[in-house]
């Protein structure tokens, strides 16, 4: 398969919900902000996020040939892409070719779907990956040569909240010549054209109701199945005609070997059919069917299929034994091939399963003076079996055995027989049983045999995974990584982008350069040939990934990391070989390290020759932000408005008292400096107006350079950010009071003094010199606008931050060098007076309408009370600008004493932030998450709200959110939910009233004690009656012992003190974990460091051992291995008896069996392992 290039790909967002930019930016323009504008008039919303190519199956071809193309997604999370058939919601992905002459394209396979709530209805789509298959036929009479094969290729891809619309131009390249040839990666046609549809016998079916009012009518038909509770689905196909649609809703019954399903089909005009096509899925395996429906008289009458009918019945592979060479030498060795071809739609099982099932097994019956070595397997597929991934091989696979000859082995022919064991599976599976005989002729010379060749492809993907091999089954990273370059060949001195794919395991993740709370980002060591240097990672977009409390920056399924190699100018003409060492971690349930060691070969040359991957690389380095990217791309399109409303702007800040009077005097001075030459005042006019653009840029670059130093990277998310919004909330407010005229922002009195020493020089110097003082002196007036501007740039491209305020300054300027070119026109100017300042105030309105939409946003992102806690800010704010600008800007005795008002108003404000802050760890109410607590033995105490309940905020802050009644919590392990009656949930207000209570407020009080119910407390709540009711309910306890033993103390781990402790006959608990392992911090949280568990464990008397893995410690790693994990978690438990094996604990479990655990230890009789798979006993997994 060669992969083709992505030309160019475009996408159009649908967004449901206002822009957050938009909102903000017109309230600004409400008030004559006119520097600032709607963010979504300037950007278009991010395109689509999903990775298009073009790849063909083979990449020589004969005239005649049939070749398949595959159009390959590979779509991140959470969107999805649609089936021929979208369901009704949504766009079928669609390719208008571009061939040339002599080949011409059929229609799309489609491989099966899944079906997906989508915007309230059920739509058929692809999650994850995709790829179409499309024949092309090649013509009898095509002339020999490459053929450039073009197409634009358009699908739509959605979440549940928006869509996109994506196109894409591809390329590939076939070779037409005289045989045919596979590409390298053909195996990924292999897989994709297995989940294409299998046609099987029609099935009946008959209308089982009446038309109802909507046109939809019920229609019944019943599928064969061997497994009764195999998934069963059925995908409709299109009506061509377009007179009925068969409804994604199904009702199923399962009976005695068939599954009957009952669908509804819509038809306005009552046009019914008499049969439909489409895909049946049976388990993982998808059929083409037709539903005959019966007549419409025949209402009501069942019918039956026989049950024994399935889609094939059960079939065995073909085995054949096969040899490298025919003649083999004395003391030689021989390279044997099982030789497997696997029926279609049939798997047998790699060596590592990856779930039930049973690899094949050899026993040799080999002459005296031969012996057989190991089975080396080939690296497998991953698939899907029964809702789980397997590994395995489908279509053919060679398990090859290398048989070493003794030096004196008899001279003649040999009999090599090996028995074979295998299973083989598709929707049963079944034992095969074989005896292969293969003849071996010992003699002085070796011959190869005609399957030589054959056998050493085989032996070459021999060896599994690139990662480095591990001996436990089970154990190790699942993820692949591959090393590919976007040239077979390059030139001295060039550059050439290197790619490190990582092809990620369903449900798997790995993570981004900054992981988030936990997890480690990959890394690659390379090992590169002298000439040969290699840049930064570059990485690809992230998803924002939430699991277990903590938020991680992942990536799923597929991402190619891209770093540029630069190649020096003296490199000589060859082969070079570029090796990297790889790690990473992926993570699931459990976490696990990844190492491999990938390379790849470069030819030096005369020329450039791409690769294959070429397009791939330069679809994921596409995918990479730019610096600066987070502030999105500019629309130019719109941006030419958007500098006229600037420009106006800039006009507008002349009439502020500031400016206006300064401009006649200002003209004035350029005219009588040389009355005699007109041309000298305008020449003057225009370095004028440069000194007023000169400083405006100035103002650019520090707010850029402040901008890049406070890192770029995460600025993106700025209005999502409640410090953000926070800030503009107080410069918002400023602003205001600054034109209100409470204080005033002015030059400080040394470098005013300077600038107008430099401005009262005459000449060219003088002119722009006057320009620029102009700017600083009108600063009062200015501050403002630009004060805002500096607000909404933080949000903008650098380009489009310069040109803002450059226009904005040419605005302003315009006006003194206009009339530095018609003096005359002075006498137009209105004349300075009250009119101004009244105007400036005017001014302060619009800001203050921004200040109170902003201080609405951030209370929104804080805790209970956010609104206050703001208005308060706000309040101490202003006053502190208010001393600030009567006592210290315009008095003049005890300003000392202003100060320490201003300055203790503003520690007041901010001390607002903290106040009213809660510091108990809520978590969200639901009953599923109250039991999970109650079993793992916390009280639990829920406080039922909404933020429009004056009650219930004062019983929080009075009676809850106190130190005595935190320090309680704390001491008795209560665990506090919060249900959030806000938006009268309608589900919260049923549990509400089955208490007794029409409403909120509502707090409850639960005890450990499953059988207890949940204390009421009264509406009007004191400290003391929540004290007392966290007393009671941590007094009633399922278990002995109402006392909590107290947090764990844990001893490290070592094998010695595991010894040391059941010697002195204590159970002993080993908990296997890492700083980066969420689902450990998890299982801690929830079901080892827990009371109930504490008191166990102090009854016991047990021993508490902790393996810290956050270094990655080889002697801990060697002993999780031993127990089948690849990595943490992992939690032991040792009975005191030496002589009995430690229960292993599984991946996830509670706290109720964790306590079981530690009973069976110290009982009698087997402790039995439900953390050990495959039937392994603990004490084997521990030798």
């Amino acid at each position: 398969m060669q992969s083709g290039k992505v030309i160019e790909v475009k996408g159009l967002g649908f967004l449901r919900l206002g822009s957050l930019n938009s909102r903000f930016s017109g309230v600004l323009l409400a008030g004559l902000m006119t520097v600032l504008l709607p963010a979504q008039d300037l950007f278009l919303e991010p395109g689509a996020r999903s990775v298009a190519s073009l790849a063909l199956e083979h990449r020589v071809a004969r005239p005649g040939d049939t070749v398949w193309a595959g159009l390959r997604l590979v779509i991140p999370k959470p969107w999805h892409t649609y089936w021929v058939n979208h369901g009704g919601v949504g766009e079928a992905p669609s390719v208008k070719w571009d061939l040339p002459t002599g080949i011409s394209a059929g229609e799309i396979h489609w491989p099966l779907p899944l079906k997906h709530p989508s915007f309230g209805s059920i739509a058929y789509v692809y999650e994850h990956e995709v790829m179409l298959l499309v024949p092309l036929k090649l013509s009898p009479d095509l002339e020999p040569g490459m053929k450039e094969l073009k197409g634009e290729f358009k699908w739509l891809e959605c979440t549940d909240e928006e869509c996109v619309q994506g196109k894409a131009r591809l390329e590939a390249e076939l070779v037409v010549g005289g045989k045919l040839i596979k590409g390298s990666n053909s195996a990924l046609f292999e897989k994709w054209r297995e989940r294409l549809p299998e046609e099987m016998p029609p099935i009946e079916a008959e209308w089982s109701g009446e038309v109802a009012e909507n046109f939809w009518r019920p229609l019944a038909f019943k599928v064969p199945v061997e497994d009764t509770e195999a998934k069963v689905e059925f995908f409709p196909y299109l009506d061509p005609k377009d007179e009925y649609m068969v409804q994604a809703d199904v009702e199923t019954e399962r009976g005695d070997g068939f599954v009957r399903l009952v669908q509804q089909v819509e038809s306005v005009e009552e046009k019914w059919p008499s049969e439909i096509r489409g895909v049946m899925r049976v388990g993982d395996a998808g059929h083409e069917v037709t539903l005959k429906v019966a007549a419409a008289e025949k209402n009501g009458g069942g019918f039956l299929l026989a049950p024994s009918l399935t889609f094939g019945g059960p079939k065995t592979s073909q085995l054949d034994l096969v040899l490298d060479v025919a003649k083999a030498q004395r003391g030689g060795k021989v390279m044997a091939g099982v030789r497997f071809k696997i029926p279609d739609g049939w798997h047998v099982y790699y060596k590592d399963p990856g779930g039930p099932g049973l690899p094949p097994q050899f026993t040799w019956v080999l002459p005296k003076g031969v012996d057989a070595g190991e089975i080396l397997w080939p690296k497998p597929e991953v698939f899907k079996f029964g809702g789980e991934d397997f590994n395995g091989y489908h279509g053919e696979v060679m398990l090859l055995t290398e048989l070493k000859l003794a030096p004196d082995v008899p001279e003649g022919p040999l009999e090599l027989r090996v028995n074979v064991e295998w299973q083989e599976c598709k929707e049963i599976c079944v034992q095969g049983e074989a005896s292969l005989v293969a003849a071996l002729l010992v003699a002085d010379e070796s011959e190869a045999s005609g399957d030589a060749a054959e056998i050493a492809r085989w032996h070459a993907r021999a060896g599994g995974s690139r990662s480095p091999p591990s001996s436990v089954p089970n154990v190790g990273a699942k993820t692949e990584v591959t090393l590919v370059l976007e040239a077979e060949q390059a030139t001295a001195g060039g550059t050439v982008l290197a790619g490190v794919r990582f092809r990620i395991p369903d449900k798997w993740h790995i993570f981004w350069k900054n992981p988030g709370d936990l997890g480690e980002a990959p890394g690659v060591k390379w090992n590169l040939p002298e000439g040969v240097t290699a840049g930064e990672l570059e990485w690809p977009r992230h998803e924002l990934y939430e699991s277990m409390g903590f938020r991680q920056n992942v990536y799923h399924d597929e991402v190619m990391l891209v770093v540029p190699l630069t190649l020096a100018k003296d490199l000589k003409t060859g082969q070079l070989k570029l090796e990297a060492r790889v790690s990473w971690q992926e993570c699931e349930v459990s976490c696990v390290q990844g190492e491999a060691n990938v390379e790849a070969v470069l030819h030096i040359g005369d020329e450039r020759v791409a690769s294959g991957d070429a397009g791939e690389i330069k679809s994921w380095r596409a995918k990479v932000p730019p610096p600066g990217s987070e502030y999105a791309t500019v629309d130019w399109g719109r941006l030419g408005g958007m500098l006229l409303l600037a420009f106006a702007g800039g006009l507008i800040l002349n009439l502020m008292p500031c400016v206006l009077p300064v401009i006649a005097l200002k003209v004035m001075g350029f005219v009588n400096q040389r009355e005699e030459a007109p041309s000298h005042a305008r020449r003057m006019g225009i370095l004028y107006g440069l000194g007023v653009v000169f400083s405006f840029l100035v103002m650019v670059g520090a707010l850029l350079a402040v901008r890049a130093g406070a890192g770029g990277e995460t600025w993106g998310m700025q209005m999502q950010n409640q410090w953000f919004l926070l800030f503009l909330t107080v410069l918002m407010t400023l602003v205001a009071l600054n034109l209100f005229g409470v204080f005033e922002v002015t030059l400080g009195g040394a470098a005013s003094a300077a600038a107008g020493e430099m401005a009262g020089r005459e000449g060219n110097l003088g002119a722009f010199a006057n320009g620029m003082l102009m700017v600083a002196l009108a600063t009062p007036c200015l501050a403002p606008m630009l004060g805002t501007a500096i607000g909404f740039a933080l949000t903008q491209p650098a380009l489009v931050v310069t040109l803002l305020f450059v226009t904005v300054a040419l605005g302003l300027a315009l006006p003194y060098v206009v009339l530095s070119f018609k003096p005359g026109w002075l006498r137009f100017l209105p004349k300075p007076g009250m009119w101004m300042e009244s105007f400036k105030k005017a001014m302060g309105f619009p800001m203050l309408a921004a200040a109170v939409w902003l201080a609405w946003l951030t209370a929104g992102k804080l805790d209970d009370a956010g609104g206050l806690r703001v208005g308060l800010l706000l309040v101490l704010v202003g006053m502190a600008a208010w001393i600030y600008g009567e006592f210290i800007q315009r008095g003049t005795a005890r300003r000392g004493l202003a100060w320490l008002g201003a300055s203790g108003a503003s520690a007041a404000a901010a001390a607002c932030l903290f106040v009213f802050h809660d510091k108990l760890d809520w978590k969200p109410w639901s009953q599923a998450a109250v039991r999970e607590a109650r079993e793992a033995g916390h009280p639990v105490l829920v406080d039922f709200t909404a933020d429009w309940c004056l009650t219930c905020k004062a019983n929080k802050r009075t009676s809850i959110e106190v130190d005595a009644v935190r320090e309680k919590i704390a001491a008795t392990g209560t665990v506090v939910f919060k249900g959030d009656f806000t938006d009268k949930n309608a589900a919260m207000a049923d549990f509400i009233k089955s208490h007794g209570r029409p409403g909120v407020p509502l707090v409850l009080v639960y005890s450990p004690n499953l059988e207890s119910k949940a204390q009421i407390l009264p509406e009007l709540l004191t400290p003391g009656i929540v004290l007392k009711a966290i007393d009671v309910a941590a007094a009633d306890r399922e278990t002995e012992g109402a006392e909590d033993a107290g947090e764990l103390t844990w001893a490290p781990w070592s094998e010695e003190a595991v010894a040391a402790a059941r010697s002195a006959g204590k159970p002993v608990l080993v908990d296997f974990t890492a700083d980066w392992c969420a689902p450990c911090k998890h299982i801690e949280k929830t079901a080892i460091n827990v009371p109930k568990v504490r008191r166990k464990l102090a009854q016991l008397g047990a021993a508490t051992l902790q393996a810290d893995f956050t270094d990655k410690d080889e002697v801990i790693l060697a002993e999780i291995n031993r127990f089948q994990r690849a990595g943490p978690p992992l939690v032991l438990v040792y009975p005191p008896d030496e002589s009995r094996d430690p229960i292993v604990m599984p991946k996830k479990f509670t706290a109720e069996e964790l306590l079981s655990a530690l009973t069976r230890s110290v009982a009698g009789g087997s402790a039995g392992n439900p953390g050990l798979e495959n039937g392994v006993s603990a004490a084997t997994a521990s030798n």
